[in-house]
């Protein structure tokens, strides 16, 4: 403002400022400044609300962990304990187990004897491999329900290309084992391209999503090494970054700031 007396040049149309047009380009100036000053205070205003606003949002999902997922873990841990199987059904297959390796020894002391055997010692080891032929078809059943119903435990985490699996069956014995494998088609997150764990994330984002019943912005990178995300049908919004080779840097403002007014010609 100061350096606008008669002489000098309009920054925005280039013409010369006279005593008769002064008032009038220092006017439209003080309008711009007053444009720019009142959107920087109410960004300022926005961005405090906003900070706010995520202080709360932490809050309210900290105590949603401590008070939900704890106690959904402690379920889920005392269902895999038991293989998702009631305690009786437990305890039975554990029965078929002892019985299978009392089988297994009788038979094994059986073909250790001599060559003189009873005259229905064949009838005795017939009978006693038709019974660890019954127990293993048995243990092979209780392993299918097993694996059915885990698989209808965690339903809700089945997702398109990914898949989580939280524990191993002993094809041997039926017994499980805590793990944690992570796939995409197939193939451990530790074996994928970048492109594929990027559409991996996404299936997760959108499984997160599900779960805790909240719809949040997933920000995705790199997306100049993926040529699609038809894996997924995202449920809101996607803010994607990309690399472009070559292009210049471009500001876009929310709205579009006024500009000073040119003088009308004689």
């Amino acid at each position: 403002m100061k350096a606008f007396v008669p002489g000098v040049a309009c920054p925005t149309c280039r013409r010369p400022v006279t005593e008769q047009n002064l008032s009038e380009v220092q006017g439209a100036l003080q309008k711009v400044i007053d444009a720019i000053v009142a959107d920087g205070q109410e960004q300022q205003a926005q961005l405090k609300e906003l900070q706010e606003l995520d202080t709360k949002a932490q809050a309210v999902f900290g105590q949603f962990q401590t008070d939900n997922l704890r106690e959904e873990i402690q379920r889920l841990s005392a269902c895999l304990e038991y293989g998702n199987l009631s305690q009786q059904k437990y305890e039975q297959m554990n029965g078929c187990r002892a019985d299978l390796l009392q089988c297994q020894a009788q038979l094994r002391a059986a073909e250790a004897a001599p060559a003189q055997k009873p005259e229905d010692f064949d009838s005795q080891i017939a009978y006693a491999q038709q019974e660890v032929k019954n127990l293993k078809v048995l243990i092979s059943n209780v392993i299918i329900y097993t694996r059915v119903r885990a698989e209808l435990t965690f339903e809700t985490l089945k997702m398109n290309k990914v898949a989580i699996s939280l524990y191993d069956v002993m094809k041997t014995t039926g017994e499980q084992k805590a793990a944690f494998k992570f796939t995409y088609n197939g193939r451990r997150y530790d074996r994928l391209s970048l492109s594929e764990k990027i559409r991996a994330g996404m299936e997760v984002s959108e499984l997160v999503k599900r779960l805790t019943g909240r719809n949040y912005p997933v920000f995705v990178d790199n997306m100049e090494s993926v040529d699609d995300l038809a894996n997924v049908h995202p449920t809101g919004q996607v803010i994607m970054a990309k690399c472009v080779h070559g292009a210049a840097l471009e500001v876009r403002p929310l709205r579009a700031i006024p500009t000073v007014a040119e003088p009308q010609a004689a």
